[in-house]
């Protein structure tokens, strides 16, 4: 899945200085989705004639790769790699079948990052002392635009899916 361009500035103390810190994220790709499978158990309610189940599916082999350039005051690196290493990501969601016979997604989370690596690649030597604040930058873009992407991404083919398994209801 492909994002788009991401660009944030931010002003950090490093050492003694104050920098002004221009992180632009773009060509950003993510993969590992495709083996999402469930974990643990669904929770099946059935009250007054509806029908609720709450899944988990989750993939511990989500990954992100973004092209960077980072610009420092007047400093400008234009040919960074960023590579985040995200781990576990768990997606919770809800499906139920009212009194009406029809179906529904009534509750989709994508867990907050916890968990991730990132790694800088290219010629950062110089940026060395910025790659905290980078990182931090990073998880701080994809647990709120990245995750909002995705759930417009996958909730909609949830939907679908049931749809197609209730012969074709409408939401």
């Amino acid at each position: 899945m492909t994002m788009g361009e991401h660009i944030v500035t931010v002003k950090e103390r490093i050492g003694f200085l104050d920098a002004k810190i221009k992180i632009d994220l773009h060509k950003t790709v993510l993969t590992g989705l495709a083996r999402a499978s469930r974990v643990g158990d669904a929770k099946v309610t059935n009250k007054d004639g509806s029908f609720n189940a709450k899944l988990q599916l989750g993939d511990s082999n989500v990954k992100a790769n973004s092209d960077m350039t980072l610009m420092v005051s007047q400093l400008i690196h234009p040919d960074l790699k960023l590579e985040a290493d995200i781990g576990h990501m768990t997606i919770t969601f809800g499906t139920a079948i009212g009194t009406d016979g029809k179906p529904d997604v009534n509750e989709f989370n994508i867990d907050e990052l916890t968990d991730t690596k990132v790694h800088i690649h290219g010629q950062i030597s110089l940026f060395d002392p910025l790659i905290d604040v980078v990182a931090t930058e990073f998880i701080k873009y994809f647990n709120t635009v990245a995750r909002d992407v995705l759930t417009q991404v996958i909730k909609p083919l949830l939907q679908d899916e049931m749809k197609k398994m209730m012969g074709g209801g409408s939401f």
